[in-house]
């Protein structure tokens, strides 16, 4: 299980202060397959990064995986992802702004005003 608690990001821009990350608490179970979205700008990359895979991983994290790729090699790489997930049982943790993307994940964590939305 992974467990993030109390996680908070706070920047500057201009003379604002944005709350990115409130307190966000999260609780990930060994095997789900899980998306992480919210506006851009929301610190989401700054919970996870991309990692890639090495040897034999329990768990794939992944910033944006198909933001700059084509469509025909987005969908490869959320395949392999799947197939990753359905045969080794690889948690898989992709944080991403596109919805066709979050259609890929059991579980969608939205944040959303620096928090976790209901």
């Amino acid at each position: 299980m992974i467990e993030i608690e109390q996680v908070t990001k706070v920047y500057q821009t201009g003379e604002t202060e944005v709350r990115a990350l409130n307190g966000v608490c999260l609780t990930i179970n060994i095997g789900e397959w899980v998306a992480i979205t919210g506006p851009s700008g929301s610190g989401n990359s700054n919970v996870w990064r991309s990692h890639g895979l090495v040897s034999e991983p329990s768990i794939l994290l992944a910033d944006e995986p198909t933001g700059n790729l084509d469509s025909k090699t987005g969908k490869e790489i959320m395949e392999l992802f799947g197939e990753l997930h359905r045969t080794r049982g690889i948690t898989v943790i992709f944080v991403t702004h596109d919805p066709a993307i979050t259609a890929n994940a059991q579980r969608v964590i939205r944040i959303s005003d620096g928090v976790v939305a209901a």
